[in-house]
């Protein structure tokens, strides 16, 4: 039985997933100012959310993971 993302022609894994974090408070404020401090490059309005901000960082540090890169490909490939 298909799914209704596959019904939908989408790729379920590509779906967006929501996840709820905890973090310190240190790295919260840290998140912010540099929420603050993108907007102000790109010229936006509005300070970029912390939750705007984390995924690209936590994408961006798992793909400079060569190790785990490694891992992937196989799993992938099995």
């Amino acid at each position: 039985m298909l799914n209704d993302h596959a019904e939908a022609g989408t790729d379920s894994r590509r779906t967006p997933r929501q996840l709820t974090i905890e973090v310190p408070a240190p790295l919260h404020r840290k998140l912010i100012a540099y929420g603050e401090a993108l907007a102000r490059e790109t010229g936006q309005a509005e300070p970029i959310p912390p939750a705007k901000i984390a995924p690209p960082m936590i994408a961006g540090y798992i793909n400079s993971d060569k190790e785990f890169a490694k891992l992937w490909r196989t799993r992938e490939t099995s």
